[in-house]
Protein backbone atom coordinates (compact mmCIF):
# COMPACT_ATOMS: atom_id res chain seq x y z
CA UNK A 1 0.00 0.00 0.00
CA UNK A 2 1.26 3.56 -1.38
CA UNK A 3 0.79 5.39 1.84
CA UNK A 4 3.10 7.43 3.87
CA UNK A 5 3.03 7.66 7.87
CA UNK A 6 1.42 11.07 8.17
CA UNK A 7 -1.41 9.51 6.60
CA UNK A 8 -1.52 6.25 8.41
CA UNK A 9 -1.17 7.76 11.66
CA UNK A 10 -4.29 10.12 10.94
CA UNK A 11 -6.35 7.54 9.67
CA UNK A 12 -5.35 4.86 13.17
CA UNK A 13 -6.14 7.67 15.43
CA UNK A 14 -9.97 8.38 13.53
CA UNK A 15 -10.38 4.61 14.23
CA UNK A 16 -9.49 5.38 18.01
CA UNK A 17 -11.34 8.00 18.31
CA UNK A 18 -14.53 6.75 16.69
CA UNK A 19 -14.35 3.83 18.62
CA UNK A 20 -13.47 5.62 21.85
CA UNK A 21 -16.23 7.93 21.60
CA UNK A 22 -18.60 5.29 20.78
CA UNK A 23 -17.66 3.30 23.41
CA UNK A 24 -18.11 6.03 26.27
CA UNK A 25 -21.75 6.63 24.54
CA UNK A 26 -22.50 3.12 25.53
CA UNK A 27 -21.53 3.58 28.97
CA UNK A 28 -23.23 7.57 29.56
CA UNK A 29 -26.45 8.79 28.74
CA UNK A 30 -25.64 11.37 26.22
CA UNK A 31 -28.61 12.92 24.01
CA UNK A 32 -29.37 10.65 21.46
CA UNK A 33 -27.85 13.47 18.62
CA UNK A 34 -24.07 13.59 20.70
CA UNK A 35 -24.61 9.60 21.02
CA UNK A 36 -25.12 9.01 16.68
CA UNK A 37 -23.31 12.27 15.50
CA UNK A 38 -20.28 12.57 18.28
CA UNK A 39 -18.57 8.89 16.46
CA UNK A 40 -19.15 10.00 13.50
CA UNK A 41 -17.55 13.11 13.65
CA UNK A 42 -14.34 12.20 16.22
CA UNK A 43 -13.44 9.72 12.79
CA UNK A 44 -14.36 12.46 9.90
CA UNK A 45 -12.23 15.10 11.74
CA UNK A 46 -9.10 13.60 12.17
CA UNK A 47 -8.67 11.36 9.03
CA UNK A 48 -9.61 15.06 6.99
CA UNK A 49 -6.70 16.61 9.27
CA UNK A 50 -4.56 13.21 8.10
CA UNK A 51 -5.69 13.96 4.18
CA UNK A 52 -4.34 17.74 4.52
CA UNK A 53 -1.73 17.40 6.87
CA UNK A 54 -0.36 14.36 4.41
CA UNK A 55 -0.79 16.88 1.14
CA UNK A 56 -3.58 14.88 -0.71
CA UNK A 57 -6.35 17.22 0.15
CA UNK A 58 -6.03 21.34 0.33
CA UNK A 59 -7.18 21.94 3.86
CA UNK A 60 -10.88 23.29 2.65
CA UNK A 61 -11.15 20.50 0.64
CA UNK A 62 -10.25 18.12 3.48
CA UNK A 63 -13.11 20.29 5.20
CA UNK A 64 -15.54 19.35 3.23
CA UNK A 65 -15.05 15.80 2.79
CA UNK A 66 -15.29 15.48 6.61
CA UNK A 67 -18.86 17.26 6.28
CA UNK A 68 -19.44 14.38 3.36
CA UNK A 69 -18.00 11.84 5.56
CA UNK A 70 -19.65 12.80 8.19
CA UNK A 71 -23.29 13.08 6.06
CA UNK A 72 -22.74 9.79 4.05
CA UNK A 73 -22.30 7.57 7.84
CA UNK A 74 -24.87 9.46 9.01
CA UNK A 75 -27.25 8.60 6.66
CA UNK A 76 -26.09 5.38 6.63
CA UNK A 77 -26.89 4.58 10.39
CA UNK A 78 -29.83 5.92 9.78
CA UNK A 79 -31.24 4.15 6.68
CA UNK A 80 -29.60 0.88 8.16
CA UNK A 81 -32.01 1.70 11.45
CA UNK A 82 -34.84 2.01 9.23
CA UNK A 83 -34.04 -1.03 7.12
CA UNK A 84 -33.38 -3.05 10.07
CA UNK A 85 -36.67 -5.36 10.33
CA UNK A 86 -39.12 -5.76 13.37
CA UNK A 87 -38.60 -8.07 15.96
CA UNK A 88 -41.38 -10.55 14.46
CA UNK A 89 -38.82 -10.81 11.49
CA UNK A 90 -36.17 -13.47 10.50
CA UNK A 91 -33.11 -12.61 11.61
CA UNK A 92 -31.06 -12.94 8.01
CA UNK A 93 -33.41 -9.60 7.27
CA UNK A 94 -31.01 -7.94 9.66
CA UNK A 95 -28.04 -8.16 6.41
CA UNK A 96 -30.02 -6.58 3.71
CA UNK A 97 -29.89 -3.73 5.54
CA UNK A 98 -26.76 -3.82 7.09
CA UNK A 99 -25.55 -3.94 3.78
CA UNK A 100 -27.48 -1.09 2.35
CA UNK A 101 -25.70 0.96 5.33
CA UNK A 102 -22.52 0.06 4.24
CA UNK A 103 -23.11 1.60 1.17
CA UNK A 104 -24.55 4.29 1.59
CA UNK A 105 -21.72 5.32 4.49
CA UNK A 106 -18.57 4.32 1.93
CA UNK A 107 -19.55 5.17 -1.62
CA UNK A 108 -20.00 9.17 -1.04
CA UNK A 109 -17.33 9.30 0.99
CA UNK A 110 -14.75 7.46 -1.15
CA UNK A 111 -15.94 8.57 -4.94
CA UNK A 112 -16.20 12.25 -2.79
CA UNK A 113 -12.49 11.31 -2.35
CA UNK A 114 -11.74 11.40 -5.84
CA UNK A 115 -13.87 13.93 -6.99
CA UNK A 116 -12.56 16.49 -4.27
CA UNK A 117 -9.39 15.56 -5.78
CA UNK A 118 -7.64 13.13 -2.87
CA UNK A 119 -6.81 10.63 -5.62
CA UNK A 120 -6.12 10.96 -9.71
CA UNK A 121 -9.20 10.25 -11.56
CA UNK A 122 -8.03 7.09 -13.32
CA UNK A 123 -10.13 3.79 -14.08
CA UNK A 124 -8.15 2.08 -11.38
CA UNK A 125 -9.38 4.90 -8.69
CA UNK A 126 -13.16 4.41 -9.50
CA UNK A 127 -12.10 0.52 -9.91
CA UNK A 128 -10.84 0.81 -6.30
CA UNK A 129 -14.05 2.98 -4.82
CA UNK A 130 -16.73 0.44 -6.14
CA UNK A 131 -14.91 -1.87 -5.32
CA UNK A 132 -14.35 -0.89 -2.20
CA UNK A 133 -18.05 -0.23 -1.62
CA UNK A 134 -18.92 -3.26 -2.38
CA UNK A 135 -16.87 -4.61 0.02
CA UNK A 136 -18.36 -2.57 2.32
CA UNK A 137 -21.78 -3.28 1.94
CA UNK A 138 -21.38 -7.10 2.10
CA UNK A 139 -19.20 -6.55 5.16
CA UNK A 140 -21.80 -4.36 6.98
CA UNK A 141 -24.55 -6.70 6.23
CA UNK A 142 -22.19 -9.40 7.46
CA UNK A 143 -21.36 -7.47 10.68
CA UNK A 144 -24.91 -6.67 11.27
CA UNK A 145 -25.93 -10.36 11.43
CA UNK A 146 -22.79 -11.12 13.47
CA UNK A 147 -23.79 -8.30 15.80
CA UNK A 148 -26.95 -10.52 17.01
CA UNK A 149 -25.63 -13.63 16.58
CA UNK A 150 -24.83 -15.48 19.80
CA UNK A 151 -21.82 -14.69 21.89
CA UNK A 152 -22.96 -10.95 22.30
CA UNK A 153 -24.16 -10.77 25.70
CA UNK A 154 -20.44 -10.63 27.27
CA UNK A 155 -19.62 -7.58 25.11
CA UNK A 156 -23.26 -6.12 25.45
CA UNK A 157 -22.92 -2.42 26.30
CA UNK A 158 -19.71 -2.27 23.55
CA UNK A 159 -20.98 -4.94 20.54
CA UNK A 160 -22.21 -2.04 18.34
CA UNK A 161 -18.50 -0.18 18.12
CA UNK A 162 -16.45 -3.34 18.87
CA UNK A 163 -18.57 -6.30 16.71
CA UNK A 164 -19.88 -3.63 13.79
CA UNK A 165 -18.24 -0.50 13.50
CA UNK A 166 -14.67 -1.19 14.62
CA UNK A 167 -13.90 -3.69 11.72
CA UNK A 168 -16.13 -1.58 9.31
CA UNK A 169 -13.80 2.07 9.77
CA UNK A 170 -10.86 -0.15 9.51
CA UNK A 171 -11.59 -1.13 6.17
CA UNK A 172 -13.06 2.01 5.53
CA UNK A 173 -9.86 3.30 6.36
CA UNK A 174 -6.99 1.33 4.67
CA UNK A 175 -9.51 1.99 1.43
CA UNK A 176 -8.70 5.73 1.64
CA UNK A 177 -5.10 5.23 2.44
CA UNK A 178 -5.09 2.83 -0.82
CA UNK A 179 -7.29 5.12 -2.59
CA UNK A 180 -5.64 8.46 -1.66
CA UNK A 181 -1.45 7.42 -2.92
CA UNK A 182 0.94 9.76 -1.82
CA UNK A 183 1.63 13.14 -3.79
CA UNK A 184 4.79 13.24 -5.11
CA UNK A 185 7.58 15.97 -4.16
CA UNK A 186 7.71 19.24 -5.01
Amino acid sequence: MRTSWPLSAWLAAAVVAHLATDSADQLAPLPQTLQLYGPIVSYAVPAAVGLAASGRLTPWRAAAWAVLVAGAHSAAVFVTFKATPGFNEPLWMLGPAGGLGGLIGAAPALLGLIALGGAKLSRRTLLWAAGGSATLAVLGGVLCLALFMGGVDLLRAFALPVVLYLPWQIVFSLLVARISPARAGP
